[in-house]
């Protein structure tokens, strides 16, 4: 199963995601790893996400962001989301 990114939110300093997580996988969903740059580097967050809007803080306004997701579970990663665009406000 992959991780579909249905809609973003773009705030100044954070972003809001809406995605589908498979329940299709060998086991279960234990986090959702995410990239900002188009799945070149990937972060685990420190409280995991399991659920399907996510909130990324910590961003720099008025800058485009490439995500992705990933489910991670004891397999390893699932297979990565197509990339969405989006950039953060300026105010």
């Amino acid at each position: 199963g992959q991780i579909v990114i249905k809609s973003i939110s773009a705030h100044n300093t954070f972003i809001v995601i809406n995605a589908s997580v498979p329940s299709n996988y060998q086991s279960p969903v234990n986090s959702i790893q995410y990239s900002l740059d188009g799945g070149a580097s990937w972060i685990t967050p420190v409280s995991a996400f399991k659920t399907s809007s996510i909130t990324l803080g910590g961003l720099t306004r008025n800058t485009v962001y490439n995500i992705r997701l990933r489910a991670i579970n004891l397999v390893g990663a699932g297979l990565a989301s197509t990339t969405v665009r989006t950039k953060t406000l300026k105010k």
